[in-house]
Order: C-alpha cells, then structure tokens, then sequence
C-alpha cells in the first residue's frame, strides 16, 4: 500500500497565512483600542467641558437677588453676603458645582465699577432697550441742542446774577444810610425807600440765606439726610478687574444717554416726585417732609447722582439755584420786550436815583431792576414747580405773575404758591431730565452706584458695586489619560 506524502510547497503556503492572519488581527486590536483610547480621551474632554459649563452656569445663577429686582442689573456677589471678598470664592463655587476634577484659573474678571461703571450701564440700557424701546426717547432727541445751550445760559446769567447782586447790596447799604439820622445832629431825616418797597431784597437774602430760603412752600420741610462721601464708589479706591471683554454697541451716544435717564427717572427717588406718590413723614412740628420710597440713605437720590454732595438739603439747593438762573435768563428776555414792564422799571429807577441823589446811575439802577422783578417772577416759577405743576418753558407777558409793587412780599407771603397753570410747559422732572443729560456719562454713572450701594446699607444688606462680578473668563485644565492634559477657555458674562 502506499500513503499520500505531503509536499513541502504545500507546507510552506499553510505558514504563511497563519502568519498574515496573526499581523492582520494584531493591527486590528491596536486599532481598536487606538479608537477606544481616542474615545476615552476625547469623552473626558468633553465631559470636563460639560461639567465646566454647568458649574459656571449655576455660578452665575447665583446673582444678587435684590440688586436684580430693585434695579433690574445682574451680578454676583463676590463675598456671597460675608464681606469676605476673594476671586477664590468662586472658584470654591465652581468646584462645588461638580467640576472638583477641573484646575480652574481666573484670566479675566469684571466688576460692576469698571471703566466708570460701564458694566452696569450696558445693562441698564439693555433692560430699557427692551422693556421700553426706542419710543421713549424719540420725543427729547430734537430737544438735546437746546439743552445744551442751556450750559452756556446759565454761566453767563450766574455772573450776571452775582455783579447785579453785588451792586444791589450797596444800592440797599446806601438806601438804609439815607434814611438815618446822624447821632448828635439836628438834621432833618432824609427821605428813604421803605422796605415793603425795596425791590432788592429778594436777591440779598437769596444770597444770604440760599434760594431754598424762598422757594420752600409753607408746610413742606426738606430732608436732613446725609451720607459720608468718602465711603462712595466715585469717591473711594475701588477693586478693579483685568482681562478684554465685549462691550455693547449699536446705540448712537445721544440716544444712550437719554435711555440712561429716563431709566435714572423711573427708578430713583428725587424731591417733589409726582408721577408716583412719595412716603410722607411728619416731624414734631407737624411739618410734612419730602421723602422718596426708594431708599432710606437719601431722599433726593436724582440731586444727589446730579450735584454729589453729602446731604438732601446740600443737593436740593444746589439743583434749586441751578434751575432758578435758567428760569431768571428766560424772564429776564422776557421782561426786556416788555415796554410797560420796561417803563415801570424806569420810573422806580428814577425815585431811587433821587434818593440816593445820584441822577446818573438810572440806567444802571433800571438794570438792577428788571434782574430783581426776573428774579422775583422766577421764585414765583420755582414755587409753583415745587408743587407739582407746570410752568412755560418761555414766558409771555400775559403769563408773567409777580407785578413789581408785589416784589418785595414775596419775603413775607410765607411761600404761597400762585400762577398760571394751563397744564402745559414744564415740570420739575423735565428739568431734571435735562440737568441729567448735561451730566458726564461716568460722573452720572458711578453716582447711581453710590445711590444702590446707599440703598442696600441702609437695609443692613452688605453689598459693593466694585465687588460685584458681571463677566468672567476662566482658563481651565484636565488630566483626560495618564500624563495627558487637556486645556480649555471659557467665558460667560451678564449681556
């Protein structure tokens, strides 16, 4: 019998699939797990990614409550409520918020305060920008010309005002010199102009005494509030972030400043306020005092943001006299065009000079006049402002209130309140509108942040504008596989 042999070549051939078949299967499972390590490293990335984001996310859900519903801004608080006031505190929120596997690095943070508060203004006119719209300010975008002619208005009726003062009250030191009687001689008295017929008196005690001396009506008391400035956002050493953020673009700078305001005007208090009743208290005296029911730091927050003094009463008068100069510029044009008024002026003008026996200081004494009578009509205006009314932006004759023989009462009439009231003109609020505009964008800006700061102190709520965090960019790394390190950016902000 004979057995089948194997050949060599047969043998040969078997050996080397086996061997192809092995290196093949090889590179497969290094491929596979190539694509599995891939994964892995790849998955960890973007969970360490997702963790971040939701641990931000949560982080800035965390923003100050009050500060939200009171002036509609968002921030968080870097002390959460304890004073302690450290960047690492978010961090320790970050990690809280499951992201403890993640090494976060602060690259960049903004404060409510930077840049002169820009963060809190971009805001601000997002929040108008879409509760209100464009609508609310289109009617003042024609009127912002003329406002700021006012500025040039009122310096120059401020100098006039102060000579014409100062030539009045050595006017009234030569009237009441005429009128005495010189100790040890038998003179007859020289004739004298009566007080009750003084024109001038007015003016002096306004600068004697201030212009609230005058204007307050009977009943009403001012705020004796005050505050400390040294303690305030715009006057203290702030905190200041670092790092590039974006700001917010797309409104002209005009139409920005008047959003500004108008969100200034519905949101904090200021003196005679009318479109919504203000808390009234009342003293010992049984005198009722304006209050705002915004804050209880200061009653007069809009005067405050505008003049920044330390008290109501310092910025209540400030504002006052500010608003009585454009009042008397305009009823000073006023009464120039007036013949009538003119020649009565004149007239008075003569008597006065025949007292003092100088014939030629009529002109001058005309002058005097007619500031005083504009001055006198201009109280008359700003009384009636103060009680919630309207008054022409430019007088006519038959508008004008105060006749000249009634001039010097307006020192004894107790702050009654007359005029015309036709419902149209201007109000109070109007000329605050106005002042506001006038104002720096920074100088207005940082002064409402003293207002919040104020009106959450007041409450015992620990708050700082310039420890507030509105944006904040964050550099972040994870070991995703062995020595491997992946890092990433990321940014949130308040927009």
């Amino acid at each position: 019998h004979s057995f089948p042999t194997r050949r060599s070549s047969d043998l040969s051939v078997k050996g080397e699939i086996t061997v192809f078949l092995s290196l093949s299967f090889t590179l497969l499972l290094s491929f596979i797990f190539g694509i599995l390590e891939s994964a892995v490293i790849q998955g960890s990335k973007n969970l360490s990614r997702i963790d971040t984001d939701r641990a931000i996310y949560s982080v800035f859900g965390e923003y100050h409550q009050e500060l939200m519903e009171q002036y509609h801004v968002f921030g968080i608080d870097l002390g959460y409520r304890t004073g302690n006031y450290e960047e690492e505190n978010l961090i320790q929120r970050l990690h809280y918020y499951n992201s403890g596997s993640t090494d976060h690095q602060i690259k960049g943070i903004q404060y409510l305060t930077d840049q002169s508060g820009q963060a809190f203004r971009e805001q601000v006119l997002a929040y108008m920008e879409q509760r209100y719209g464009m609508d609310l300010v289109k009617k003042f975008t024609g009127t912002t010309e003329k406002w700021e002619q006012t500025e040039t208005e009122e310096s120059d009726m401020e100098k006039k005002t102060d000579e014409m003062t100062d030539a009045m009250e050595q006017v009234n030191d030569s009237l009441d010199a005429s009128g005495s009687q010189t100790e040890g001689e038998d003179v007859e008295e020289s004739p004298s102009l009566p007080d009750e017929e003084n024109p001038f008196r007015i003016m002096q005690k306004i600068k004697k005494e201030g212009i609230l001396s005058v204007v307050i009506p009977k009943g009403k008391k001012v705020s004796e509030k005050s505050v400390h400035l040294s303690g305030q956002a715009s006057k203290r050493t702030l905190k200041k972030g670092y790092g590039t953020f974006p700001t917010r673009k797309g409104l002209d700078q005009t139409t920005e400043k008047l959003l500004y305001n108008e969100y200034l005007l519905k949101t904090f208090g200021y003196a005679f306020r009318q479109d919504s009743e203000p808390s009234e208290g009342t003293d010992e005296s049984g005198e009722k005092e304006w209050q705002s029911d915004r804050s209880d730091a200061l009653a007069y927050e809009l005067e405050y943001i505008l003049q920044g003094k330390g008290s109501d009463k310092e910025n209540l008068e400030s504002v006052l006299f500010r608003l009585f100069l454009l009042r008397i510029s305009g009823n000073y044009g006023c009464l120039a065009k007036d013949m009538g008024r003119v020649a009565e002026a004149e007239a008075l003008a003569v008597t006065i000079s025949a007292l003092l026996l100088m014939p030629e200081a009529v002109e001058a004494l005309n002058q005097m006049i007619l500031v005083a009578w504009a001055g006198g009509e201009s109280i008359m205006d700003l009384r009636c402002l103060l009680d919630g009314r309207k008054v022409p932006l430019v007088k006519s004759a038959d508008k004008w209130v105060v006749s000249l023989s009634q001039l010097p009462l307006l020192l004894t009439d107790g702050g009654s309140v007359r005029g015309n009231d036709s419902g149209e003109g201007v109000g109070y609020s109007d000329y605050i509108r106005m002042f506001l505009f006038l104002k720096s964008v920074p100088e207005i800006t940082m002064r409402t942040l003293d207002c919040v700061e104020e009106s959450f102190h007041s409450k015992h709520i620990l708050f700082q504008a310039d420890q507030c965090v509105t944006k904040l960019e964050i550099q972040n790394k994870i070991i995703v596989y062995k020595n491997l390190s992946y890092q990433y950016p990321v940014y949130f902000g308040y927009e």
